[in-house]
Protein backbone atom coordinates (compact mmCIF):
# COMPACT_ATOMS: atom_id res chain seq x y z
CA UNK A 1 0.00 0.00 0.00
CA UNK A 2 1.39 3.25 -1.27
CA UNK A 3 0.79 6.44 1.49
CA UNK A 4 1.41 9.83 -0.06
CA UNK A 5 3.03 11.88 2.66
CA UNK A 6 3.44 15.93 2.17
CA UNK A 7 7.41 15.04 3.16
CA UNK A 8 9.97 14.55 0.47
CA UNK A 9 13.49 13.06 0.48
CA UNK A 10 14.92 14.58 2.96
CA UNK A 11 11.89 15.16 5.39
CA UNK A 12 10.71 18.54 3.67
CA UNK A 13 7.42 19.39 2.16
CA UNK A 14 7.30 18.93 -1.39
CA UNK A 15 8.54 22.22 -3.48
CA UNK A 16 4.80 23.05 -5.15
CA UNK A 17 3.20 23.17 -1.18
CA UNK A 18 6.19 24.97 0.06
CA UNK A 19 5.82 27.52 -3.15
CA UNK A 20 2.07 28.01 -2.44
CA UNK A 21 2.67 28.77 1.25
CA UNK A 22 5.07 31.49 0.38
CA UNK A 23 2.41 33.01 -2.29
CA UNK A 24 -0.16 32.99 0.23
CA UNK A 25 2.01 35.08 2.82
CA UNK A 26 3.45 37.33 0.67
CA UNK A 27 -0.53 38.34 -0.91
CA UNK A 28 -1.00 38.66 2.90
CA UNK A 29 1.93 40.77 4.07
CA UNK A 30 0.92 42.95 0.61
CA UNK A 31 -2.55 43.37 1.77
CA UNK A 32 -2.07 44.43 5.19
CA UNK A 33 0.81 46.94 3.96
CA UNK A 34 -1.55 48.57 1.94
CA UNK A 35 -2.34 52.24 2.94
CA UNK A 36 -6.25 53.48 3.59
CA UNK A 37 -7.32 55.19 0.15
CA UNK A 38 -8.31 59.11 0.29
CA UNK A 39 -11.90 59.63 0.50
CA UNK A 40 -13.14 60.97 -2.41
CA UNK A 41 -15.99 62.82 -0.34
CA UNK A 42 -14.37 65.56 2.23
CA UNK A 43 -15.80 67.07 4.73
CA UNK A 44 -15.41 70.31 2.87
CA UNK A 45 -17.45 68.91 -0.24
CA UNK A 46 -19.89 67.41 2.12
CA UNK A 47 -20.33 70.68 3.67
CA UNK A 48 -20.23 72.80 0.27
CA UNK A 49 -23.10 70.14 -0.96
CA UNK A 50 -25.58 70.28 2.18
CA UNK A 51 -25.30 74.28 2.09
CA UNK A 52 -25.75 75.00 -2.18
CA UNK A 53 -28.91 77.58 -0.51
CA UNK A 54 -31.15 76.55 -3.28
CA UNK A 55 -34.82 75.38 -2.32
CA UNK A 56 -35.43 71.78 -2.96
CA UNK A 57 -37.97 71.52 -6.40
CA UNK A 58 -41.38 70.49 -5.29
CA UNK A 59 -42.94 67.66 -7.36
CA UNK A 60 -45.10 68.49 -10.19
CA UNK A 61 -49.01 68.15 -9.21
CA UNK A 62 -51.22 65.65 -11.01
CA UNK A 63 -54.92 66.60 -11.75
CA UNK A 64 -57.20 64.80 -9.92
CA UNK A 65 -59.11 63.94 -13.55
CA UNK A 66 -55.89 61.92 -14.48
CA UNK A 67 -55.77 60.06 -10.87
CA UNK A 68 -59.58 58.72 -11.16
CA UNK A 69 -58.70 57.72 -14.16
CA UNK A 70 -56.06 55.37 -13.31
CA UNK A 71 -56.26 51.51 -13.00
CA UNK A 72 -56.32 50.11 -10.23
CA UNK A 73 -54.35 47.23 -9.26
CA UNK A 74 -57.24 44.24 -9.59
CA UNK A 75 -58.00 45.85 -12.96
CA UNK A 76 -54.86 45.83 -14.03
CA UNK A 77 -54.58 42.17 -13.46
CA UNK A 78 -57.77 41.11 -13.93
CA UNK A 79 -58.69 39.66 -10.07
CA UNK A 80 -62.34 39.86 -10.87
CA UNK A 81 -62.29 37.61 -14.09
CA UNK A 82 -60.46 34.68 -11.79
CA UNK A 83 -62.96 34.31 -9.70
Amino acid sequence: ETVKSGAGKDGDKDDDEDDDDDDEEEEIAKIVSLEPPTPIMTPFTIATITTSGEAPVPPPTIPSIILKNLPTFNSAFRFEERL
